[in-house]
């Protein structure tokens, strides 16, 4: 499989490491709320995705999921992914999982930093924010993340977010959200712009 773009992850300005402590502030998500892929902009034209369209990026050792980033200021065929998000906070979004696992022979500290991937954009037919006034369990997450596309999640001061992408119409899915969560009261509303 061909991986034309070269992958460089780092940090953004709010956030440090996987979010341990970090990630339970509202608001430093303001800065970045949800795990992203920058790429340069006649990338993106090349492969027909916009601003905010889900992206992924796969190669021998995972895949990475996040909203697209377009800008001029990044390279051509290279594209930037930020370390932050961990399982806890997405569902497809560890850096990591696109970097060969190589490390010093000396320190052990891995390479981290640098990979090779292929883009495609992941078409999605329903978009669900679920506002929780608490933290859903781990096993629950997992269950979800099986239902999804995409999930993340952000804690909002009185609770947490979710955002979830479907391939598909969303109508089982809040039936089986308010299983999963225990959540009874659901507004729901359909966007036909």
């Amino acid at each position: 499989v061909e991986r034309p773009f070269i992958v460089n992850t780092g940090r953004i300005r709010d956030q440090w490491h996987t979010m341990t402590r970090t990630g339970v502030s509202d608001r430093l998500f303001q800065h970045r709320s949800l795990p992203f892929v920058e790429l340069h902009a006649l990338d993106a034209a090349e492969y027909q995705i916009e601003e905010g369209q889900l992206v992924e990026l796969e190669n021998d050792f995972g895949t990475y999921r996040g909203l697209a980033r377009v800008t001029a200021g990044e390279a051509r065929r290279q594209v930037f992914v930020p370390i932050h998000w961990s399982l806890q906070f997405a569902s497809a979004a560890t850096a990591n999982s696109l970097i060969r696992p190589v490390t010093d022979p000396v320190s052990g500290q891995p390479e981290s930093k640098h990979g090779t991937a292929s883009l495609k954009k992941i078409g999605i037919a329903t978009w669900v924010r679920l506002v929780v006034p608490h933290k859903i369990a781990a096993n629950v997450l997992a269950t979800l993340d099986t239902l999804c596309e995409f999930r993340a999640t952000t804690p909002d001061g009185a609770g947490f977010t979710y955002e979830l992408a479907l391939q598909a119409s969303g109508h089982n899915l809040i039936s089986e959200l308010k299983n999963l969560t225990g959540v009874t009261q659901v507004v729901s509303f359909k966007d036909t712009t």
